[in-house]
């Protein structure tokens, strides 16, 4: 082996080994608490908040058992045709319920034990299902309407219904609004790496992470930014989420066991290549799909 190919591989294997060297640091900073008196987050009427098919998605923290639904993230009217809610479900204590007019409804699972909860809520608007995931794992399906998901009320979280409201009582992290269905599998990749708001079909994110002031802004170019009202507090207590990369690992090998494994890097340009080694140590660059 001449010297210069000796020098390209061993900084191919250094580029490798420091992606391989990687250590996952939770980049969430704050999440929101509400007190379930009169607290929440006004977003405002949204713009372009019209769906066929959604997504919906948030983390949770709660240990009460409430005697009435306590809203989420609900975009809620009295008696309009459509709208959508994720909620605190009452008749089955501790279960969390997404649904609404012209929706349909699915509800399941155990949230209220004071423990960190993903949710996600999701519709296809040609069929009309809903799902609802917990964790990641689907909790409940149903057919419900088809008819476009819109109306003019505000975006709120921790609050329901407009007159008579029911507040939530919990903490609240990393919402996001999407107008496509994720899969299973996107879910769960979303439970991990956060958005940076730029995804496609990404309509709203609020990560939450201000930790001061009273506003939770929307993260998107759509800028939906959210006004805290009567004194949600920020809180430092939050799920292990958007994870990112963070190299710790000094003075020690790393064993890739398989020659068909590599390392996924997405180039400025948005498409993804993969870094791995063939049979007599060449690294061998390849085009995949993206992960995301």
């Amino acid at each position: 082996m001449n010297e210069l190919k000796f020098e390209e591989m061993i900084r191919s294997i250094t580029v490798i080994l420091i992606l391989f060297s990687t250590l996952l640091s939770a980049q969430n900073i704050y999440s929101l608490q509400f007190d379930g008196s009169n607290d929440y987050v006004d977003c405002g009427v949204p713009s372009g908040y019209s769906f066929d098919d959604m997504t919906i998605m948030c983390w949770i923290k709660t240990n009460v058992s409430p005697g009435t639904y306590q809203g989420v993230v609900t975009k809620d009217c009295d008696g309009c045709p459509t709208d959508f809610s994720i909620l605190i479900h009452t008749p089955n204590i501790g279960a969390i319920s997404f649904g609404g007019d012209g929706l349909g409804e699915v509800t399941g699972g155990t949230v209220n034990d004071g423990v960190w909860h993903h949710v996600a809520g999701t519709r296809d608007g040609t069929t009309g299902k809903v799902k609802l995931y917990i964790d990641g794992f689907l909790i409940d399906s149903a057919i419900g309407g088809t008819s476009m998901i819109q109306n003019n009320e505000k975006l709120q979280f921790g609050r329901y219904i407009p007159t008579n409201p029911h507040f939530y009582q919990g903490q609240l992290d990393e919402v996001s609004i999407w107008d496509i269905e994720l899969t299973q599998s996107q879910i769960q990749y979303r439970m991990q790496f956060c958005p940076s708001g730029n995804e496609i079909g990404l309509k709203g994110y609020w990560n939450l992470n201000e930790g001061t002031g009273s506003t939770a802004n929307d993260v998107t170019a759509n800028n939906n930014d959210g006004i805290l009202m009567n004194g949600p507090t920020w809180n430092s207590d939050v799920p292990i989420t958007c994870l990112l990369p963070e190299v710790q690992i000094e003075n020690a090998d790393l064993y890739i066991k398989s020659l068909t494994k590599g390392v996924i890097m997405k180039s400025p340009d948005g498409f993804c290549w993969k870094l791995s080694v063939n049979n007599s140590g060449t690294i061998v660059v390849t085009s995949v799909p993206c992960p995301e």
